[in-house]
C-alpha cells in the first residue's frame, strides 16, 4: 500500500499504478480506501479509463446508483458518443428504459451537432423500436431528417422507409416519400427564402400529392406553406419580383376556392393582396379581374359590380373596362354595359381600341345607327391615337353592311385628310371588289401613283 501510493503521487498519470491500486484495496475489501482511490484518480486524470474503472467496481459492489452518478459525471466531464453509449447500454442492461432514453436525449442537448452523425440517430431509433415506441422512433426519424444534411443522411433515410414500410398505413408511407424533397425545399429556403420559385415548387409538390395522402392534413400543410410564402414581401421595387409575389396571392386563393373549398378564406387573400397593393407603388388589374370573376361564380353580382367599379377608380385600365363590359353583357345589362363603355371612351378618349370597342358593341345589338354615331364622334376627334384603326374598322362595317356607297364616301373623306398609299390601294381594292368598277379602280390606282411620284 505504501509502495502503490508514493508511486500515484510521483507518476500520477499512469494509469496503471491507480488501478493496481484500487485493486489492492477492493482484494482486502477495503471499499471505502478504494473508492476514495478512484476519486483522486479521476480528479487527477479525467479520461474514459478512469471513469469506466470506478464505474466497474461500484457495480461489482452492486452500488448501481452509484454507478449512475459517475456516469452522469463522466458525460458531462467527457461528452463523447463513445461515453454516451456507454452509458445507455449500461441503463438497458438493468432494464432502466426510461433514464436509457434519458441519455439519448442528454447527448443530443450537450453534443454540438456537427459531433452527431446519422448512425447516432439509428441507434436512438431502433432502441425505440424495440420499445415498440413507433411514434416516437417517427418522429426521431424525421427530426433527425431535418438537421442532418442530405448528403449525410442516406442510411438514415433507407431506415426510415423501411421503418415505415413495416408500420405505417399507405398514406402515411407516401407521405416518408416526401419528407426528403420537403426537407430539400426547406433547406433551400434557409439559404434564400425571397427566391419565390422555391416556393412556388414547394408548394406545387404538396399540391399534387393532396389526393394522395390525408386531404385534411395536406390543406393544412399547404394552407401553411401560403402564408409563410406570402409573409415573405419583395425587398426589390421591381415588377419582376412582384409579379411572381402576386402570383402566390392568386395561386393561394384558387387554392381555397377549388380545393379546399373554403370561399371566405379565398375572398379574404383577394382583400388582404389588394390592401398590400394600395401601400405600394405597383398595381396588377389582373386581381382586380380574378376577384370580381370569383364573385361572380359565387353569384355575388352586385359585389363584382362594385369590386369592378372601385378597381377603374384605382387603376383606370382598358383591360378591366373591357372586363366590365363583358360582365354586364353576359349578366344581359345593356343599359349598364352602355354607362361602362362611355366611361370608358371618357378615361381614355383618343385610344382607339376603346372607341373601336363601343362601335362594336353597338353593332351585336344591331343598333347601326348608334354605330355610325360613335364612329363619326371618334374620326373627328383630333388627338387620336392610331386614327387609321377607326377609319378601316368603320369602313369594314358599312362594308359588312353592303352600304358600299357609306363606304365610298368614307374612303373619299379619308383621301381628303391623308394620302397615304395604303388607303388608295385599299380604295381601289374595294372599288374593284366590291364596286366593280375597273374604271374607277383605275382612276384610283393612277391619282395614288401620283401621289407617290410627288412624295419621292
Amino acid at each position: 500500500r505504501n509502495l502503490l501510493e508514493r508511486v500515484v503521487l510521483l507518476l500520477p498519470l499512469e494509469n496503471i499504478f491507480w488501478k493496481k491500486y484500487a485493486h489492492l484495496e477492493e482484494i482486502l475489501n477495503n471499499y471505502v480506501n478504494a473508492r476514495n482511490i478512484y476519486e483522486r484518480w479521476i480528479k487527477f486524470k479525467i479520461d474514459e479509463s478512469s471513469f469506466l474503472c470506478y464505474i466497474y467496481f461500484e457495480e461489482r459492489c452492486n452500488e448501481i446508483n452509484k454507478c449512475r452518478e459517475i456516469f452522469e459525471r463522466l458525460i458531462v466531464s467527457i461528452p463523447k458518443l463513445e461515453c454516451f453509449y456507454k452509458f445507455i447500454k449500461f441503463e438497458k442492461k438493468y432494464k432502466n428504459i426510461v433514464r436509457a432514453r434519458a441519455a439519448y436525449e442528454k447527448c443530443i442537448e450537450l453534443l454540438p451537432s456537427c459531433y452527431i452523425d446519422e448512425n447516432f440517430y439509428i441507434h436512438f431509433c431502433n432502441f425505440e423500436e424495440e420499445q415498440n415506441e413507433y411514434e416516437r422512433c417517427k418522429k426521431i426519424y424525421i427530426e433527425a431528417l431535418k438537421i442532418l444534411p442530405k448528403n449525410k443522411s442516406e442510411l438514415l433515410y433507407k431506415n426510415f422507409l423501411q421503418f415505415q414500410k413495416k408500420y405505417a398505413n399507405k398514406d402515411e408511407l407516401h407521405e416518408s416519400l416526401l419528407i426528403k424533397e420537403r426537407i430539400f425545399y426547406e433547406d433551400e429556403l434557409k439559404k434564400n427564402k425571397n427566391d419565390y420559385d422555391i416556393w412556388f415548387n414547394y408548394i406545387k409538390l404538396e399540391e399534387s400529392n393532396i389526393n394522395n395522402i390525408n386531404k385534411e392534413k395536406c390543406i393544412i400543410r399547404i394552407r401553411d406553406l401560403y402564408e409563410r410564402a406570402i409573409s415573405i414581401i419583395p425587398i426589390i421595387s421591381s415588377k419582376k419580383f412582384w409579379k411572381r409575389y402576386i402570383y402566390l396571392w392568386i395561386n393561394y386563393s384558387i387554392f381555397e376556392e377549388l380545393y379546399a373549398q373554403n370561399i371566405q378564406r379565398a375572398r379574404d387573400v383577394y382583400n388582404n393582396i389588394i390592401k398590400i397593393l394600395s401601400s405600394y407603388e405597383f398595381t396588377f388589374k389582373k386581381i382586380f379581374i380574378l376577384y370580381a370573376t370569383f364573385e361572380l361564380r359565387q353569384l355575388n353580382v352586385n359585389k363584382a359590380r362594385s369590386i369592378f367599379n372601385n378597381a377603374l377608380q384605382t387603376i383606370p385600365n382598358e383591360k378591366i373596362f373591357e372586363k366590365f363590359c363583358e360582365f354586364e353583357l353576359k349578366l344581359g345589362n345593356i343599359r349598364e354595359c352602355r354607362n361602362v363603355y362611355a366611361k370608358y371612351v371618357e378615361a381614355f378618349p383618343f385610344n382607339s381600341k376603346a372607341w373601336i370597342s363601343m362601335i362594336n358593341f353597338e353593332l351585336s345589338l344591331d343598333e347601326v345607327e348608334r354605330a355610325r354615331q360613335i364612329a363619326e364622334i371618334a374620326i373627328n376627334l383630333d388627338d387620336m391615337k392610331l386614327p387609321e384603326l377607326i377609319w378601316k374598322n368603320y369602313i369594314d362595317m358599312e362594308i359588312n353592311l353592303q352600304e358600299y356607297d357609306n363606304a365610298r364616301k368614307l374612303y373619299d373623306r379619308l383621301l381628303n385628310i391623308t394620302q397615304h398609299y395604303k388607303v388608295y390601294k385599299s380604295y381601289a381594292e374595294f372599288t374593284y371588289i366590291y364596286l366593280d368598277d375597273i374604271e374607277m379602280c383605275r382612276k384610283i390606282l393612277e391619282e395614288g401613283i401620283e401621289f407617290c411620284k410627288k412624295m419621292n
